[in-house]
């Protein structure tokens, strides 16, 4: 008589962008922002954290813009919503050297 064959294990299921808790985004420029934008508006749940090593946020956008582009500053102003709009999901820290 022959074995019976072993059945192939079921293959694990994929985690799902609602499975995520925490997201820790390293450097809070513009891409920084955005990123956590999106992901407080796509996960419901989603706790985010910024890590920056500089103290003050938004990167080149607040040092490295002229002050004669008041278009590409203007940005800080949806940044600044995303942080206070989600503040129970949103935490900002200066990284440690």
């Amino acid at each position: 008589p022959k074995p019976k064959p072993k059945p192939k294990p079921k293959p694990k299921p994929k985690p799902t962008m609602n499975a995520l808790r925490r997201v820790c985004i390293v450097g809070s420029g513009p891409s920084g922002f955005y990123a956590a934008k999106y992901l407080l508006a796509a996960v419901p749940t989603l706790h985010v954290h910024i890590i920056d090593r500089l103290v003050t946020p938004f990167g080149l956008v607040r040092s490295g813009v002229a002050p004669d582009h008041p278009e590409v500053k203007s940005v800080q102003n949806d940044f600044t919503s995303v942080a206070a709009e989600h503040a129970e999901r949103f935490r900002q820290a200066k990284a440690r050297a």
